[in-house]
């Protein structure tokens, strides 16, 4: 077994598995201490939006139930690109962390890790 290993003049490391092929193994530059990385430690689900329990919706055509479903993914999506708008380029939560989520952290080159 090969390892690589670095020596990083500043930084922090974490023992985390990615929990995505996308996602990114480093963040900022290591030679570079004034390299600005923002993490963002969430005490909350990231998972994709549903409804409460116990909620009640009567429908009368089928893209109505379409409509639910769609709002539920912008809901989700909304949330993700509030923290990626706060300018965070790591993300830990304690929570869970659906595919729905990872994707859009994928996409923004955002490292996350439960």
């Amino acid at each position: 077994i090969q390892f690589e290993s670095y020596l990083m003049k500043g930084g922090f490391c974490l023992n985390a598995q990615r929990a995505a092929q996308g996602i990114p193994t480093m963040v900022g530059n290591p030679d570079d201490a004034s390299s600005k990385i923002k993490i963002a430690m969430l005490d909350m689900n990231l998972q994709k939006h549903r409804m409460a329990m116990g909620i009640s919706i009567q429908v009368k055509e089928a893209q109505e139930i379409e409509n639910i479903k769609q709002r539920e993914m912008d809901i989700t999506k909304e949330k993700i690109q509030k923290i990626i708008d706060a300018g965070a380029n790591v993300v830990l939560t304690t929570k869970g962390m659906d595919d729905v989520c990872m994707k859009y952290f994928v996409e923004a080159g955002i490292m996350c890790a439960r």
